[in-house]
């Protein structure tokens, strides 16, 4: 959105609160965090602009929340947005204004990466890989004769260690 929209719709809310119209502010709210996530200072400027309202949210209906933001992923914030219009309370909704905040900052951050990915493709010329060098193969006759070495003189060890236990 344009800031002249922003500012249309700051003054739309501004406007229904005068008039009382408490369903026509919960719709904006909710429009707001779907359209304006990128938007940290709107999103907060209409939610204290109603905050003054006792009308606009209602009492919270003792539904648990996880505020973790790390826990929500994109498919269950419209769940969240169709809970919210069944209960507009005012923890539900900082809640998803906090959401939307968080997957437009996911998003962001995700396509610099992929640009950033894109452009260092492109600036940095590719090198030649150096040949590995290949594994040292071990036959098999000389595996079983290191293992057979190596039993026993872990079996004279533990012998020697016996003996010099008992004092022999």
């Amino acid at each position: 959105m344009t800031t002249e929209q922003k500012e249309a719709r700051f003054e739309e809310m501004v406007s229904c609160l005068k008039k009382r119209n408490i369903l026509k502010v919960r719709e904006l709210l909710l429009d707001n965090l779907q359209e304006n996530a990128d938007d940290k200072d709107f999103l907060n400027d209409c939610y204290h602009l109603v905050l003054g309202d006792s009308l606009v949210f209602q009492k919270h209906n003792t539904e648990m929340l996880d505020y973790t933001l790390t826990h929500w992923d994109e498919g269950m914030y419209p769940n969240l947005l169709n809970d919210l219009k069944k209960n507009f309370s005012r923890k539900r909704y900082h809640l998803a204004m906090d959401l939307a905040l968080y997957f437009y900052e996911q998003k962001h951050q995700q396509e610099e990466e992929e640009n950033a990915e894109e452009l260092e493709i492109e600036l940095k010329p590719r090198k030649k890989k150096k040949p590995k060098k290949p594994k040292r193969i071990i036959p098999l006759e000389q595996k079983y004769t290191l293992t057979g070495i190596g039993t026993t003189s872990l079996l004279l060890i533990a012998m020697i260690i016996q003996l010099l236990m008992s004092g022999e």
